[in-house]
């Protein structure tokens, strides 16, 4: 009986009145475990509570940097200008050899944005203000020229008239005209002419802070900035280092373009999506200019190797030297008209793209004279370099070449080297009645068999025919030719006839 009672006492004692001796190996290692998880939880507990209340450890702010934690960055999409080649709120960079037609382009698109339509394969949106920066083509002898032969709401377009450079003063008195007009688009037509003349181009150091400064400007006020840049005619193999100056221009910008033509036929242009950091590249997309007027082409299947690529009948610099040593010589004694001195070229055998490379180089001044109000009126002169002498001139290295270019010293993208076609009868869908004005809406509607914007739909999703509004005026953009002064009825009954196959 006692020993029962006994057993039956030792059975009744707490757990926690046990005995460390009395416990088991096993035991001791778990209640050791338990107190890790517990000792866990309680820190981790903590840290969710402080970070609940938005606290934050004590530090010198002086001395520290500003922190965001990814959690709380919310993901964004990027909004676009013209997908894909020109972001919203991203640096986009233009390059080209002087003369191809950058400056046209980016008027071409200041035109669209102004009108909210007119860009390759981008839906009709709303017109925006644009802010445009040119060291290089007069504001109403070019510029504004340009902006009315290609329809472009002028009142939405506003030109720098100031010598700003991109330093502390610039950049505030930029930012406080952005947030007057509150523009969407921003042209910096060359980039080089705004840096000032302290800036070494070919420094990253000193080209790094200019392009941050411009990539925040476009963040914070979610416009687009487009920077036009010559190319070097260096032995780069990649487009992306062929640019005049430092990587850094290319590295800091989202995306890329190149406007050239085919080294083997100067008249396919194209603009070539060479960096593309948002999106997909786009394909590239052709353009032309014929007697003053912009056309936009479509798809090209133009490529930069092509573009860059040495002609079989320029496999040396020799040819460049001759077509050098050519113009300086006809030029020489004074300005010569520009058709004689390709008649003269063709005689010696000069090739159309070396001729156009080394006036270029040699620097050679484009200007029209006589009467060019009138149709057909005038005549393009071409010269060499009034400061210096006759006789002495040297073929200019690219850089010498773009200091020039930057003073507005030469007109080349008056495209005096253009030989325009005329074509027969047989090879112009309307070739007469051209003078005819434009019909209204409703006319224009009658006559297509359906909506205008229904025409243009179709149109576009087809591959849809070249029309000649004017011998050697070219256009493939039915909306672009329906606003054009020179479409007439008998226009719209070809456009008639070619939707009526499909």
């Amino acid at each position: 009986m006692g020993k029962a009672t006994k057993e039956h006492t030792a059975m009744e004692t707490p757990p926690d009145q046990t005995s460390p001796s009395a416990l088991s190996e096993s035991d001791e290692k778990e209640r050791k475990e338990q107190e890790r998880r517990d000792y866990r939880q309680k820190i981790n507990a903590a840290s969710i509570e402080k970070q609940r209340k938005g606290r934050e450890r004590p530090r010198d702010d002086a001395n520290s940097l500003t922190l965001r934690c990814m959690k709380d960055v919310p993901v964004e999409d990027v909004t676009w200008l013209w997908h894909p080649y020109i972001a919203l709120g991203k640096l986009t960079l233009l390059e080209g050899d002087p003369g191809i037609g950058k400056s046209w382009i980016t008027l071409a698109i200041a035109t669209a944005v102004s009108l909210g339509r007119g860009l390759p394969v981008q839906a009709t949106g709303e017109p925006h203000n644009v802010m445009l920066a040119s060291a290089e083509d007069g504001l109403g002898d070019t510029i504004r020229r340009r902006l009315n032969n290609m329809g472009a709401d002028v009142a939405r377009i506003f030109a720098i008239d100031d010598a700003i450079t991109l330093n502390d003063e610039g950049f505030t008195k930029l930012e406080n005209s952005i947030g007057q007009e509150k523009p969407k688009l921003l042209i910096i037509d060359p980039l080089v002419a705004y840096l000032g003349s302290g800036v070494d181009i070919h420094r990253a150091n000193e080209t790094r802070s200019i392009m941050a400064r411009l990539a925040k400007l476009a963040e914070n006020h979610q416009l687009a900035v487009l920077a036009v840049r010559h190319l070097t005619k260096g032995g780069q193999n990649k487009a992306i280092y062929r640019g005049i100056g430092s990587i850094d221009f290319t590295a800091a910008c989202r995306s890329v373009l190149l406007a050239g033509c085919d080294s083997e036929n100067e008249s396919s242009r194209a603009i070539v999506h060479i960096k593309s950091n948002l999106a997909l590249a786009g394909p590239s997309v052709g353009y032309d200019i014929k007697a003053g007027v912009f056309y936009w082409l479509g798809e090209s299947d133009l490529t930069a190797g092509r573009i860059f690529a040495v002609p079989k009948n320029e496999d040396s610099p020799s040819s460049m030297e001759e077509a050098a040593a050519f113009l300086i010589d006809e030029l020489t004694d004074g300005p010569v008209d520009a058709a004689l001195i390709w008649k003269a070229a063709r005689d010696q055998g000069l090739s159309v793209i070396t001729v156009k490379r080394a006036k270029v180089k040699v620097g050679v001044i484009t200007r029209r004279v006589g009467d060019p109000g009138k149709r057909g009126g005038g005549k393009y002169i071409w010269d060499l370099p009034q400061d210096q002498a006759r006789g002495s001139i040297q073929v200019k290295d690219d850089l010498g070449y773009q200091e020039d270019h930057t003073k507005g010293n030469d007109t080349l993208n008056d495209f005096s080297f253009k030989v325009v076609p005329t074509l027969s009868d047989a090879d112009t869908l309307n070739a007469e009645n051209t003078a005819d004005p434009i019909m209204p809406i409703d006319g224009r509607e009658a006559t297509l068999g359906m909506p205008v914007d229904r025409a243009i739909e179709i149109w576009r999703s087809k591959r849809s025919p070249m029309f000649a509004l004017r011998p050697g005026e070219y256009c493939r953009d039915l909306e672009r030719l329906l606003t054009n002064p020179d479409c007439s009825e008998h226009h719209l009954k070809a456009v008639r006839a070619w939707l009526d196959k499909l």
